[in-house]
Parts: structure tokens; C-alpha cells; sequence
């Protein structure tokens, strides 16, 4: 998720995730926006696993 989000890999970050745009975060900047998911397939895919434990980490 770092080198996604941080634009080393070159996959589209808009294409998985959705980062936060307000200032109003806690822990980092770089926040990400869990989006909702009715089927198991986009419960259990890889961004929304990793959600969950990129947003608790610290700067």
C-alpha cells in the first residue's frame, strides 16, 4: 500500500482507493477512505484489507 499510495508502483491510486482530502485526520496525512462493499469479492480484496491497518499508523 506505501508504494501505491506514495506513487512508486505504477497503478492508478483513484483506481483503489480514495484518499482523504480534509485536514481533519488523525495520525497521517495520507488517510484512506474505506469504501463500501456489498459482495464478499470487494470485502476480502486487497485494498480493503489493507485499510484497516494502514489508516492506524503513525506518520
Amino acid at each position: 500500500m506505501y508504494k501505491i499510495v506514495n506513487g512508486i508502483e505504477k497503478i492508478d491510486v483513484e483506481d483503489l482507493v480514495q484518499l482523504t482530502e480534509d485536514g481533519r485526520t488523525r495520525g497521517h496525512e495520507k488517510k484512506i477512505r474505506m469504501k463500501q462493499c456489498v459482495k464478499d469479492i470487494g470485502k476480502y480484496s486487497f485494498p480493503h484489507r489493507t485499510v484497516e491497518k494502514w489508516n492506524p499508523l503513525d506518520n
